[in-house]
Formats: C-alpha cells, sequence, structure tokens
C-alpha cells in the first residue's frame, strides 16, 4: 500500500506478513503504549539539545508519523507488532535528515520512500487511515502556527515598550498634525498610548 490522495484502510491481521517472534523480543512491545509514544517522543532530544533541527515541513511530517504509529497501534489499525519497526524506521529517518546534508524531502510522497528504505514495505500501513492532502495542510498549519506565535510576542514586545515609554512620558508635550496641518499639542506618552492600542487590536486579530 502506498500514499495516495485519499485515506486507506488497513488490510486484516491475516494479510500482514508474520513477524518472528524473536524480532519482537525485548522491543518496545513488552511496554505499554505511552512508553512507546514517549521513547519515540525522546529518543531524538540528546542530539536535539546540540543543535536543534528547523522545524520545516519534514520536522512536521515527522511529527505526524510519530503520532499515527501511536494512535493508530492504539486503535488497531496498525498490528503492534509493527510498532517497533515504525519506531526504528521513523527515528532513522529523522536522525538522519538532522544530518549535515541530510535529505528533508517536504511531501508525503517523497517522505514515504525514506521510511520504506529504513524500515520496508510493511511500514506504509502507517499510512492507513489517514490522507496526504490532509498531512500537508497540517503541516502548513503547524508552521503558520509558529510564525504567528513569533509575530504575537514580537507585537507584545513592542506593545509593552510603548506602554512603558508612555509612562515615563505623560508630561512631555508634543506637537500633532492633523492632514499635515497643525493641530493641538499632545502628551507624548499620549500619543505612544494610541499608538499601543493599535497594535494590540492587531494581536487580537
Amino acid at each position: 500500500m502506498r500514499c495516495s490522495g485519499h485515506a486507506t484502510h488497513a488490510p486484516p491481521p491475516a494479510a500482514i506478513a508474520p513477524i518472528h517472534p524473536q524480532e519482537t523480543k525485548n522491543t518496545m512491545t513488552q511496554l505499554p503504549l505511552c512508553a512507546f509514544a514517549l521513547a519515540l517522543s525522546t529518543s531524538l532530544l540528546a542530539p536535539a539539545a546540540l543543535a536543534a533541527p528547523p522545524q520545516d515541513e519534514f520536522f512536521w511530517l515527522g511529527e505526524i508519523n510519530k503520532a499515527s504509529a501511536v494512535i493508530n497501534t492504539d486503535e488497531g489499525l496498525l498490528d503492534k507488532r509493527l510498532a517497533p519497526l515504525a519506531y526504528s524506521g521513523i527515528s532513522k529517518v529523522l536522525a538522519d535528515g538532522n544530518l549535515p546534508g541530510g535529505k528533508r524531502p517536504s511531501l508525503v510522497i517523497t517522505f514515504e520512500p525514506l521510511l520504506i528504505e529504513a524500515a520496508g514495505p510493511q511500514i506504509t500501513m502507517l499510512h492507513a487511515g489517514r490522507s496526504s492532502q490532509d498531512m500537508l495542510s497540517t503541516v502548513r498549519s503547524a508552521m503558520l502556527r509558529e510564525e504567528m506565535l513569533k509575530l504575537a510576542e514580537a507585537l507584545n514586545k513592542t506593545t509593552s515598550t510603548m506602554v512603558r515609554l508612555a509612562d515615563k512620558h505623560q508630561a512631555t508635550v508634543v506637537p500633532n498634525y492633523t492632514n499635515g496641518v497643525a493641530a493641538q499639542p499632545n502628551s507624548y506618552g499620549h500619543y505612544l498610548l494610541g499608538m499601543a492600542s493599535g497594535l494590540e487590536r492587531d494581536a487580537q486579530r
């Protein structure tokens, strides 16, 4: 089963190639699912602590694949015997992509071949019950969210600075202009509060 633009469904367990018990011995199938999720999320923390990878399309595709491995196993869409395979495959693809010059594909159809190379064709079962279009829209939303949070933080810092300056310059008199024509003088603090109010409306929107 390959990625497509439509949601796919897992075949019955009988369609999954048998896995020898030794292959799963001492693997994470012996752990609760929450432990598997924790290990999958933290396995890359040590390298990331030295140099955090960019939160680009590749990063978020990795996050979605990790989430899919957990929820699909929990809901029975992914055979539990494949959980260690998903763990090792996703970890390898992400680790390789974080290396200098590593491949960081931005599309589902270019990310999946790396998973297949790392974990074999059975890893395509990870795509059960989801759509590549939905994944890409989620990636874009996640990336936009990060940028919006940065913008909101910058607006907050700017507004806070203006409010502090306004308090400091309550008695500072400055000229005012209306359409380039001199108007009644004003307090510089009042002027700054007006500008800060506009930025606050922008932040709320």
